[in-house]
């Protein structure tokens, strides 16, 4: 890793064409995050709701309430995989806070640092974590410290930069670079080993998550907070090398390990109609990074609008993100077998809850079900509100079978068994030949008219 620069806080358009696999890509627009009233692109860690008991506007800043016994830290509803991020801090004397990036949202206990690496908010001067280098302001928190820091003091602004671009993160504080690393390093891996960050195997390991501001009892306040999107992402239809950016793109050990990516992000390339031999020509679309299916308002297909996978797949981990919008329903189906009359298969189970009409006939219909079949633990269950990202997995090893939503397992069971034949028979599929035997079939998305976004999409396969 290397610590250098003296560049100008604004001066960041030549510094990303320094970035690795930047150079001639155009960033994305900036986005705000908090233009000093609204607080519409926030929400609680683990909330469906922004937490106005322990942050409040207050003069055009985003502060926290200083003391609240339901501390918590507040994140972006959206998620950013390569992105760059400006803002401006301000503590009071012993204030404590952080920037923390690509979080990941895990069930309680699990807090935002167990995910995502952290840049150092501080009062060096006054609060003990200031005696460490690297745990004062603006450190990749208890791994690397700052260098060449011109830090202002409890109760004036400072500046923040930050720069997150595949593996690579540069933190900058009032106009100077003072920390530039590369997480998958052999470095930084064995500083992680070294830290207290050892304890949580997803700690700097997501290619993409929320930023988050840290609630640590004190004091702190927010302005000027900005983002933009640093993912190089020709238009679609473009057919080049896979993408650049931490969206739907693997992680160096995911391609270790075997996976591979089911979309680019950019084309088509490895789905096609079902029954078909090539992509539909109407109904879906790439667009923003997303395989999105639009909105026709009729209903189920019935198979004439799905897509599925050109590869049959047997054993595979899946994972997936898909979004949907009010009121909406689609699916992902695994099984399938095109032999028969129409896309019937074991379905994982998409859907606006709390407006669809499904979601009021039972739960054996909602989110993250065996459609129609088996519903969702709902000790487990975690559901995040429509027009956000929600994270799928479909597991299939042998007989085993399991449905994750959000980190958790909702759904578990045994093909074959007499528990899940019992089931079946009280379901739609009861007259369904086999619906309870193994195939070896392709990845169905489901067109049940509404729109829905699918990405990320990619799998780990032992029989492809």
């Amino acid at each position: 890793m290397s610590l250098i620069s003296r560049s100008s806080f604004f001066a960041g358009a030549a510094l990303l064409l320094s970035l690795p696999g930047l150079a001639g890509a155009a960033p994305g627009p900036w986005k705000t995050l908090f233009d000093g009233t609204s607080t519409d692109a926030w929400r609680g860690y683990g909330r469906d709701g922004f937490p106005a008991h322990a942050w409040k506007v207050e003069n055009g800043e985003l502060k926290t309430v200083a003391g609240v016994k339901d501390p918590v830290d507040i994140i972006t509803k959206d998620q950013y995989g390569d992105f760059e991020l400006e803002l401006e801090w301000k503590v009071q004397p012993g204030g404590n806070s952080g920037i923390i990036y690509r979080a990941a949202e895990l069930p309680a206990p699990a807090q935002s640092w167990h995910t995502g690496p952290e840049m150092q908010i501080l009062d060096d001067a006054k609060h003990k974590d200031g005696l460490d280098p690297k745990t004062s302001a603006g450190a990749l928190y208890a791994l690397v410290a700052p260098t060449n820091k011109t830090l202002h003091p409890a109760g004036e602004w400072n500046q923040v930069r930050l720069v997150v671009r595949g593996s690579h993160v540069e933190h900058w504080l009032n106009g100077k670079k003072v920390v530039e690393a590369e997480l998958d390093s052999p470095e930084v891996k064995a500083l992680i080993a070294a830290s207290k960050f050892k304890a949580y195997p997803r700690f700097a390991q997501e290619r993409q998550g929320h930023i988050v501001l840290q609630y640590h009892g004190d004091e702190v306040a927010f302005r000027n907070v900005r983002v933009r999107s640093l993912s190089a992402a020709p238009a679609s239809g473009a057919s080049g090398a896979g993408s650049t950016g931490g969206l739907n793109e693997l992680t160096a050990t995911e391609k270790r390990d075997g996976w591979r990516l089911l979309f680019d992000g950019r084309t088509t390339n490895g789905w096609r109609a079902f029954k078909g031999t090539s992509f539909p020509s109407s109904k879906w679309a790439v667009a923003g990074g997303c395989l999105q299916k639009t909105a026709t308002g009729t209903g189920d297909s019935h198979g004439t609008g799905d897509i599925v996978t050109v590869d049959a797949f047997d054993d595979f981990d899946l994972r997936f993100e898909w979004r949907i919008s009010p009121g909406g329903n689609s699916g992902v189906k695994y099984l399938v077998s095109e032999k028969r009359d129409g896309p019937i298969a074991h379905e994982y189970q998409v859907l606006d809850d709390e407006r669809h009409p499904d979601g009021k006939i039972g739960a054996h219909r909602r989110s993250g079900a065996f459609y129609d079949v088996l519903p969702p633990d709902p000790a487990t269950k975690r559901l995040r509100p429509v027009g956000e990202f929600n994270l799928g997995r479909i597991l299939v090893r042998g007989n085993h079978v399991e449905h994750w939503l959000n980190g958790q397992k909702v759904v578990e069971y045994e093909l074959g068994s007499p528990e899940i034949k019992a089931a079946i028979a009280k379901s739609k599929f009861k007259d369904v030949a086999g619906f309870d035997a193994k195939l070896k079939g392709p990845i169905l998305l489901q067109d049940h008219g509404d729109e829905v976004c699918f990405r990320n999409i990619r799998i780990l396969a032992r029989n492809p």
